[in-house]
């Protein structure tokens, strides 16, 4: 059971490309030569059109889902596609239907791997034609193209051409959303879903010149869990994971939905960012998840247990004029800083309480 889920899950994607595609190609050359040969198809020396027909896309596509390699047995697949047309073309001197055949083949090989796998292509393709124009053709001659198969040809080229546009969509909108996923993953702390210190250490410093640019003020919130470490080393760590994630939920509840933004700063500590926010907002945010969080009993099965938390807060005002010029270009270092002095001083008057640290009268600033 587990191998044929590993199997599955190893297969390259262009043994699912190819495969229906294949089917339609299959079909549809059938009914050409059932058009083109009349009931002399139901011939023994015919018999192999009937198995190519029905039976070909589901072997390759076996072949391939089943081979360690699954890319490179179906590149050796799509070499005996184009030998196999050859040959099919070989029986049918129909220049209609060899036109339609080349260019299929060309765009299909394009469309999977690109020029090498042309070149081959076209060598198998060239080896079936070259047998055809020294042993077949010189004794049938082409023959006039009957419209029925005329129309089969240009229906076969638009159901042919539209599947591979549909699978492109398909398959471009799931990189599209792969993409979004793999880029989230990178930006997101795994554990809360908060942002990780990537994100902060990219964006805190694009949020502050923004707020400089459009003259509003900003606000950075550092918080910390008050001993959460002896909530790990009493409780198990798998209640301290669930207090982190708690925590952030809560906190999020009581920001502004896709304006203000948290991250995980490290172990226990997390920073918010408050755009176009003074230190009496982010004073109020802080004291609000504050309140929320000492009145939250975090639960993991049968272990629960309640927490505080402590909060710096520290803005920059662009419209206060009386500001200094390096309070007004602090850096992103500086204002987390700034907060985390806010911080520990929240720690040093006893923890469970909010502390509005003045830019201004920091030294460091």
């Amino acid at each position: 059971m587990s191998r044929t889920v590993t199997e599955k899950t190893k297969q390259h994607p262009i043994i699912k490309i190819n495969y229906l595609p294949r089917i339609i190609a299959a079909k549809f050359m059938l009914l050409i030569c059932g058009l083109k040969l009349g009931w002399d198809v139901l011939q023994v020396q015919y018999l192999w059109l009937f198995v190519l027909g029905i039976l070909y896309p589901h072997i390759t596509y076996w072949l391939a889902a089943k081979s360690r390699d699954g890319k490179r047995q179906e590149h050796m697949n799509m070499n005996f596609d184009a030998f196999l047309t050859g040959m099919t073309v070989s029986i049918l001197p129909d220049y209609y239907f060899l036109s339609t055949a080349t260019i299929v083949l060309i765009a299909n090989a394009l469309y999977i791997g690109a020029f090498r796998l042309l070149l081959k292509n076209m060598l198998a393709y060239a080896t079936a034609l070259v047998f055809a124009m020294v042993y077949v053709w010189p004794f049938t001659g082409f023959v006039q193209t009957d419209w029925p198969v005329k129309i089969v040809n240009t229906l076969f080229i638009l159901i042919h051409f539209g599947t591979f546009a549909i699978l492109s969509y398909y398959l471009t909108r799931r990189m599209i959303a792969l993409t979004k996923e793999v880029q989230s993953l990178s930006i997101t702390d795994p554990l809360t879903g908060a942002y990780n210190r990537r994100y902060l250490d990219a964006n805190l410093s694009k949020e502050i010149h923004r707020s400089q640019r459009l003259n509003y003020p900003i606000t950075v919130i550092f918080t910390d869990l008050d001993h959460f470490k002896s909530v790990n080393d009493e409780y198990g760590h798998q209640l301290g994971d669930k207090v982190l994630a708690d925590f952030v939920s809560i906190a999020r509840k009581c920001i502004r939905e896709d304006v203000d933004w948290i991250a995980r700063f490290g172990g226990e500590e997390f920073i918010a960012v408050l755009p176009n926010a003074d230190a009496d907002y982010g004073a109020l945010i802080a004291e609000r998840i504050r309140q929320e969080v000492s009145e939250h009993l975090f639960e993991f099965e049968d272990k629960q247990v309640s927490i505080s938390s402590s909060f710096g807060v520290v803005a920059i005002d662009n419209n206060d004029h009386n500001a200094s010029a390096e309070c007004v270009i602090a850096s992103a270092e500086k204002l987390i800083a700034t907060a985390d002095d806010g911080l520990y001083k929240a720690k040093e008057k006893g923890r469970n309480r909010v502390e509005v640290v003045n830019l201004h009268a920091q030294e460091s600033i």
